[in-house]
């Protein structure tokens, strides 16, 4: 599960700024970001991240196109769902290290 996070985070972008928002590229209508998240939906249909990225970004940019709000509103609220869904990985995966299933030997009583 930990190996689609990076891929997460490079399909499911609104935009890529150069430091610049004002410049920033509106992939809202790129076919290609599209297909690579759909691909991923696909690969990962159970997974609650991609199906909330996923969402987020239909979401996201239907407001944009309905210019409910504005495209730097739009990239302020995905990097902030983004950085959410990283952190909800990072303690998924820190809760999967710490608590592993016991095997049958753990459950034979001591002598």
């Amino acid at each position: 599960m930990r190996k689609i996070l990076i891929p997460i985070l490079l399909a499911s972008g609104l935009t890529m700024a150069g430091g610049d928002e004002s410049a920033a590229d509106n992939y809202c209508h790129d076919q290609a970001a599209w297909d690579k998240i759909d691909a991923l939906l696909k690969r990962f249909p159970h997974d609650h991240l991609v199906i909330r990225a996923y969402a987020t970004r239909l979401g996201i940019c239907r407001l944009i196109d309905e210019k409910k709000i504005s495209l730097e509103d739009g990239i302020q609220m995905f990097d902030i769902e983004r950085q959410r869904a990283v952190m909800e990985r990072s303690m998924e995966d820190a809760a999967r290290r710490r608590y592993k299933p016991l095997s049958k030997d753990d459950l034979e009583p001591v002598s």
